[in-house]
């Protein structure tokens, strides 16, 4: 049975937002490096997988005009604790993933475009593939001023609108974390069948400090409207990541970056 989701804004006592259905617990504002602190199990009981995607997609739709503020560490995301390795671990993942572009590429889940246009600098093609349409609109203005071609393809990032083997190479950034973990297997699945044998994955996420597993919650996600969406999280350390990996690799090495990223590189198995 699908969760009973509405994902506008209610009001507890107190005034502050709280998601229908989820009011049970108090929450606080996700951060970089500081986990909500929320149960994930406690609820599997009450929540439908399928629904939870169909409220994260439309979250990340209406956040797209804001999702600017992540990165640039303003907004509700600005956190004097943590911006300075935030923005210094950015820095040094914009390198590896310029760096990473060649060949034929597929930026998965691509977002706003923060990481496309790095990508499109050094491959000799890009598609940008996104299901919000918000995403989209932000992803082809960051594009234009940047000066930067590619395709931009809406589609799911569970059924890649592709043939085997065609691309050299995927990009995988910020969405990992937010695929259940019981879809892992089937996910990397699929992007192993788009790139060809020997191709190239990078993965590049969120994680919090000190950890070296994994940590799953359910989280409430605030917007500037005042909105709240709920949102799966899944952060992984670097054992939790290479074993999540390990199954659809070679060549894996997976690393953290600043203590507030994760992210790792394979080839796709198959290559002669």
């Amino acid at each position: 049975m699908a969760a009973a989701y509405r994902c506008g804004r209610d009001k507890n006592r107190d005034g502050e937002g709280v998601t229908s259905k989820m009011n049970r617990k108090r929450y606080e504002t996700p951060m970089p490096g500081k986990s909500t602190g929320f149960d994930y199990e406690e609820w599997t009981g009450s929540l439908d997988k399928e629904s939870l995607k169909r409220v994260m997609q439309t979250y990340y739709d209406e956040r797209a005009e804001e999702y600017i503020d992540w990165f640039l560490r303003t907004g509700l995301y600005d956190r004097p604790e943590t911006n300075e390795p935030f923005l210094r671990g950015l820095r040094e993942l914009e390198e590896v993933v310029e760096a990473f572009g060649a060949g034929r590429v597929l930026d998965i889940a691509c977002g706003i475009g923060w990481w496309t246009s790095l990508l499109a600098r050094h491959a000799t093609g890009v598609v940008a593939l996104d299901y919000a349409p918000g995403m989209l609109r932000e992803c082809r203005r960051r594009l234009a001023l940047n000066g930067v071609t590619v395709d931009l393809v809406r589609g799911s990032a569970y059924q890649l609108p592709y043939a085997d083997d065609t691309f050299d190479g995927a990009f995988i950034g910020l969405f990992v974390s937010h695929v259940p973990r019981e879809d892992v297997a089937a996910f990397l699945t699929e992007v192993g069948r788009v790139v060809r044998p020997g191709g190239r994955v990078l993965i590049v996420d969120s994680t919090l400090p000190e950890l070296d597993d994994v940590q799953e919650e359910l989280q409430k996600r605030p917007l500037r409207s005042g909105a709240t969406y709920p949102a799966l999280k899944v952060y992984y350390g670097e054992a939790g990541l290479s074993r999540a990996l390990a199954p659809f690799a070679q060549h894996l090495r997976v690393r953290t970056v600043e203590s507030l990223f994760v992210m790792a590189t394979y080839r796709v198995p198959g290559a002669s």
